[in-house]
């Protein structure tokens, strides 16, 4: 092709691009854009540049074969510019591709809409004096809707919020008005933030999240990115989608070896968990049904990730609840007395949906039966209803075992982790509500945050509860009790001594005595009296440490027998290796009885024990000794200062025994500095020999005042 041809081609194409474009907004026309571009004013330029950008805009995808085109003619000083703005765009090109996921999710325009920081009205004082101080509460995000009685935004984590406006002013207020910022609104009131500077934030914007929670910090920034391309900034799209993928390399270290996603592919998984906590936390605090399935269908219309199955069983669920809420007849309260125990164990099955508990430790598990996470004065528990309908229920209960409806009850791994955040589901409660009843385990966790339907266990679950009840239900209530003791012995123990405590109790000793329980015993502790002191005295020759330390446990506290504690003593001084975990447990858990027993036998022990030659023993006897105000341990740990051996568990630096004996010296004598372990070596061997040094300075002090102390204890 000529070169004359290549320019009629390139001609007739050109037209054919504006022809295409025409019906759509034709942009502005180009020449001045670009002839400005080559201005000597740099205030021009700027300008240009902009207008350029503008022009993009408005020429939509055919903007970069315009730019093209024109290429073939632009001079020397223009071509770099106008091949600088093609590369731009086509960075934009992927940046929305990138980006494309967050189309399937259906949310509000925020296109020409304000980001605004609303002071919600409420607020609350903090400190005392001259410290005290009045903070607001705000909500920031995208001004969806505003009325002179209401706000609604799209939050940074794409939920969205109404609030109620409130316009009155604390009666603090005199107290705190000079006080108030005045860039920040007062109640009721929005500010707007512009979106240059907004976005100017996110660009510098270094806040972290935690190791390993890459997810988090790829859809951070990839939401931005989706607000700043809504809002027309291009090119602070591009940044923040690249920010992402720099996320996205910096957590390549923490993935796991057979993570082969890819940078979009986290992105989306990070954002599919987002909008599933977002989801939780509505269901756990009581939103409409209907609402929490338009959440998970949300989440369901992204590409697959792992929580793709999870999603579209739950959205299944919350379906047929809505269907079963548009069927249900709430009783009155003379229906409800009148039914029988299988309706109202029906009738509290479906209570069970609207069941919001919250665990209140971690780690730890939401318990559904309580005594924790629910309020006095709410209604009655639907849970423990259940539970004291008692044996009848059990039936229609086993059914339910692998029940997927999710309830509002919240349990999670840490609260600081809301990746982890889990709704249990008809199954998780009805595993304890079985459990509570019939004292019979159907479930192992795994992990300190399990729950069957979490785990997948509900069919095994199921059928091991079936098949309990099958050769259980034609017991009596207290045959079935005692049957239980092989595999609950705790639980089956605690169940007896409710139904009749002084006529279980003597059995119940005596088995614990032929099994060598040790936790049939721990929960007799409390009720055997000092009449029992002789049947302790026989269990301490038993083979198993664990049942000596219990029944010694038990004779120290409240008689004050020494036996059992100089047994303890003795087989811990006998010790020379620990084969397995439960050994180790003993162990550990004997010197912290010794620890508190104030008899010289019990300091001398644990004075001896400091040197002994099982590290195990000797690191927790090192560390106990502190509490133990004792001249003789105070000279037990200054021998251990000397001893430069590792102790050989794993650090993030090298610790030592005489590094261990000077901490607890350290807080024993209330030294200071306190002594740090991570220092080096050479730092920890400075403090030693300064506290070695005072010590031999300040020894007869010492000594006499550990010596009172040692007299009260």
């Amino acid at each position: 092709m000529s070169h004359r041809t290549f320019r009629v081609w390139l001609i007739s194409a050109l037209l054919c691009l504006c022809s295409t474009i025409e019906a759509e907004d034709q942009p502005p026309p180009l020449e001045p854009v670009l002839k400005a571009l080559s201005s000597d004013s740099a205030a021009a330029r700027s300008a240009a540049s902009t207008a350029l950008d503008d022009w993009c805009r408005a020429a939509g995808a055919h903007a970069a074969d315009l730019l093209r085109a024109r290429l073939e003619t632009a001079g020397p000083g223009l071509k770099p510019r106008i091949e600088e703005q093609i590369a731009f765009l086509d960075q934009l090109a992927d940046t929305r591709k990138f980006l494309s996921f967050f189309e399937l999710l259906d949310l509000p325009a925020i296109h020409g809409k304000p980001y605004v920081l609303l002071n919600t009205g409420t607020c609350t004082l903090h400190g005392q004096g001259t410290e005290r101080a009045l903070w607001f509460h705000y909500a920031a995000g995208w001004l969806i809707e505003e009325s002179a009685t209401e706000v609604k935004t799209l939050n940074e984590v794409l939920g969205v919020n109404s609030f109620k406006r409130v316009y009155d002013l604390p009666k603090e207020w005199d107290e705190f008005a000079s006080k108030h910022p005045p860039d920040m609104p007062l109640p009721g009131q929005v500010i707007e933030t512009p979106i240059g500077d907004l976005v100017a934030r996110w660009l510098t914007d270094e806040s972290t999240f935690m190791l390993g929670e890459r997810e988090q910090a790829v859809t951070r920034e990839s939401i931005r990115a989706w607000f700043a391309l809504c809002q027309d900034q291009e090119r602070g799209a591009v940044a923040l989608t690249e920010r992402a993928r720099q996320k996205f390399q910096q957590g390549v270290e923490w993935a796991a070896p057979n993570d082969r996603r890819s940078a979009e592919e986290v992105a989306v998984t990070g954002l599919a968990i987002m909008l599933r906590t977002t989801a939780i936390g509505d269901g756990h605090a009581g939103a409409p049904r209907p609402q929490c399935l338009d959440l998970w269908r949300r989440i369901a219309r992204l590409p697959p990730t792992y929580l793709t199955p999870q999603v579209a069983e739950t959205a299944a669920a919350y379906e047929a609840m809505i269907e079963e809420d548009a069927k249900w007849k709430e009783p009155t309260s003379e229906e409800l007395s009148a039914m029988n125990v299988s309706d109202r164990v029906e009738y509290w099955l479906y209570k069970l949906r609207d069941l919001s508990i919250s665990q209140s430790s971690q780690p730890g598990h939401c318990y559904v039966c309580g005594p924790w996470g629910w309020p006095q004065d709410r209604a009655a528990n639907p849970a423990k209803e259940l539970v004291r309908l008692g044996w009848e229920a059990v039936p229609q209960i086993i059914a339910h075992l692998d029940d997927p409806r999710p309830t509002r009850c919240l349990g999670f791994w840490r609260n600081f982790m809301p990746s982890s955040n889990y709704l249990l589901r008809y199954a998780d409660c009805c595993q304890q509500i079985f459990e509570e009843i019939t004292g019979y385990p159907v479930f192992e966790e795994r992990s300190t945050h399990s729950y069957p339907w979490m785990d997948g266990k509900c069919p095994e679950m199921k059928r091991k509860a079936g098949e309990w009840w099958d050769s259980a239900r034609t017991l009596t209530a207290e045959d079935r009790l005692w049957a239980l003791l092989d595999t609950n012995p705790a639980g089956a123990t605690v169940m007896l001594l409710k139904m009749d405590s002084e006529g279980t109790l003597p059995r119940l000793l005596d088995e614990a005595g032929k099994r060598r329980s040790v936790a049939i015993l721990d929960e007799l502790g409390s009720r055997l009296s000092q009449k029992h002191v002789g049947t302790l005295e026989s269990f301490l020759s038993a083979e198993s440490p664990r049942f000596v330390l219990s029944a010694a446990r038990i004779q120290w506290s409240p008689w004050g027998v020494e036996s059992g504690a100089r047994e303890v003593a003795r087989r811990l001084h006998a010790l020379a290796d620990i084969q397995d975990p439960e050994a180790s447990d003993w162990a550990v858990e004997s010197v912290d009885f010794l620890a508190v027993i104030p008899r010289d036998f019990a300091v001398e022990s644990l004075c001896s024990l400091t040197a002994h030659p099982n590290k195990e023993v000797r690191i927790r006897a090192i560390e106990k000794a502190a509490d133990v105000r004792d001249p003789r341990v105070a000279e037990a740990l200054m021998t251990q200062t000397m001893c430069p051996e590792k102790v050989g568990y794993s650090r993030l630096f090298e610790t030592r025994f005489c590094d261990l004996a000077a901490e607890s010296l350290q807080s024993l004598l209330a030294f200071e500095p306190e002594m740090e372990l991570s220092r080096t070596v050479e730092d920890n061997d400075a403090y030693i020999a300064r506290l070695t040094e005072w010590w031999t300075a300040n020894r007869d002090g010492l000594r006499r005042e550990l010596e009172i102390d040692s007299r009260k204890r």
